[in-house]
């Protein structure tokens, strides 16, 4: 016997002002924790600069955040919500917990693997990685790999544990977690960096990642996730897992192939290319992620009451707005913010600089980074992965074509090699949700609007990647300009009407 069927995930109080809290204190929390985080890239860079050992930490750290983030975070854990959800939605408790508690024991066993195998292959997969590098800097590659695998196992436990308390309505723990670790990072970084050097970076993420664990373990188990009974209904095929693997796992490859390119662009490269796609994805783990947080699981439940999902379109459609808006202040003010954040310490101003000039030439990836992450999520729910491998797997090869043709431009050839592989895959799948049932209405009465912003974003990307812009300041000028225009042309009729 099941129990009585619940409407959705538990939202305290499920009442329109509790659901706005719920929306506030979640931006606050991650804003808080999205900070803390840019705090530790800021102190890396002050400590470090963009020298060969913050060019060796970013290259070791590719890997096993490639598999925490885009592996399990990226392909394991929105099923898993949408699973959870679903389960707990129709009062299959005991389905629920057979399907967590079944992926967090193997991901665990996965993971343990992985990091016994990394230790041992260090220093051949750090040739691989930065095959640029000279000898002494892949053997400290090499070393700091080594020691950041264990990082990626505990991360990528602590996403799962997320996972559950997401789908349980717990949406404020994960957040609150991440926001302790990332202010952890930073203290034991600036502590540790006049002893251990480069190694107190390394340090200070592994003891991070395992209080983010720490954290919400307690509330999962409180939840009643963890057991293991056998599920009274056939699990979810693992199918779909499959797919969202193989797409994640061509996205990743993207992230991957860029480090032995840029191994050879000269000392710093790697490191700046690093700093860059840190504040790139900055503005959807600022605001958007949180709201997609309470949209995923609800969408999949309302789907799975047979209600019409109305909430969660409203916050997919914000969360498209708040891009559009992030893409036109990341070209207009990258100047100034990588100044203020970054100009101090070992970052010289030749650093600062160059910083701010991908952060211009990769503007337009803000709007591609989101919508490839809100997309998928989508689509997900829905069960449509093909479009999503199809995306990743163009975008793959659009970068593989682009990068060694655009490589001897230096760091800002691969930089725009990268907005052309993340606009062909955002652009697929893009239209993939437009076509679909789940395109909950989000781009229906935007897409000219839509497509306005990606053309006056990427002209002056474009632009900037064609050296046609002769100075620092008119460069920040003509990127504002056309970003500013870009987010005008995105708003809202009725704004317009009530203007």
């Amino acid at each position: 016997m099941t129990a009585p069927a619940r409407k959705v995930p538990p939202v305290p109080g499920d009442a329109p002002g509790s659901r706005r809290a719920l929306y506030v204190s979640l931006v606050a929390l991650s804003a808080v924790a999205a900070v803390l985080g840019f705090a530790r890239e800021a102190a890396m860079g002050a400590l470090f600069g963009a020298s060969r050992e913050a060019d060796a930490f970013y290259a070791a750290f590719a890997l096993p955040f490639v598999v925490a983030y885009f592996l399990v975070g990226g392909a394991l854990v929105p099923p898993l919500v949408a699973g959870l959800a679903a389960h707990l939605t129709a009062g299959r408790d005991r389905d629920a917990r057979a399907l967590f508690s079944g992926t967090l024991l193997r991901t665990a066993a996965a993971g343990g693997v992985l990091v016994a195998a990394v230790a041992l292959l260090a220093r051949p997969i750090a040739r691989l990685l930065v095959p640029g590098f000279p000898s002494d800097a892949i053997a400290l590659t090499a070393r700091l790999l080594a020691e950041l695998a264990a990082y990626g196992l505990f991360s990528s436990l602590a996403l799962v544990l997320s996972a559950g308390a997401t789908a349980a309505g717990l949406y404020r723990i994960p957040a609150f977690a991440i926001l302790a670790a990332n202010g952890l990072s930073v203290l034991l970084l600036l502590a540790l960096t006049p002893r251990l050097g480069i190694h107190a970076a390394t340090l200070s993420l592994l003891v991070a990642s395992a209080l983010q664990l720490l954290v919400v373990l307690p509330f999962v188990l409180r939840a009643g996730l963890l057991g293991f009974a056998a599920a009274t209904e056939p699990r979810p095929p693992s199918r779909a897992t499959a797919l969202l693997t193989l797409a994640l796992v061509l996205s990743a490859t993207v992230d991957l192939a860029e480090r032995p390119f840029a191994s050879a662009a000269g000392v710093g490269a790697v490191a700046l290319l690093g700093f860059a796609s840190k504040l790139i994805h900055l503005p959807m783990r600022l605001v958007a992620a949180p709201l997609a947080t309470v949209a995923l699981p609800r969408l999949a439940a309302a789907r799975t009451a047979g209600e019409k999902p109305e909430e969660a379109a409203t916050l997919l459609r914000a969360i498209v707005n708040l891009l559009l808006l992030s893409s036109a202040l990341a070209a207009g003010a990258a100047g100034p913010a990588v100044a203020l954040a970054f100009g101090r310490g070992r970052f010289d101003a030749a650093a600062v600089a160059s910083l701010a000039s991908l952060v211009v030439l990769l503007a337009p990836s803000v709007l591609f980074i989101g919508l490839i992450e809100t997309t998928t999520k989508l689509l997900v729910t829905g069960s449509r992965l093909a479009p999503v491998v199809l995306a990743q797997g163009a975008g793959l090869a659009v970068y593989l074509v682009a990068a060694p043709v655009l490589a001897p431009r230096g760091i800002e050839g691969l930089a725009f090699a990268r907005n052309l592989s993340w606009g062909t895959a955002a652009f697929l799948l893009t239209v993939a949700l437009a076509r679909s049932e789940n395109g909950l209405g989000v781009f229906a009465r935007a897409p000219r609007r839509l497509f306005a912003t990606l053309l006056a974003l990427g002209a002056a990307a474009a632009a900037v990647s064609a050296g046609l812009l002769p100075g620092p300041l008119l460069l920040t000028l003509v990127a504002g300009t056309a970003g500013t225009a870009a987010f005008l042309l995105a708003l809202p009729p009725r704004l317009w009407r009530a203007a």
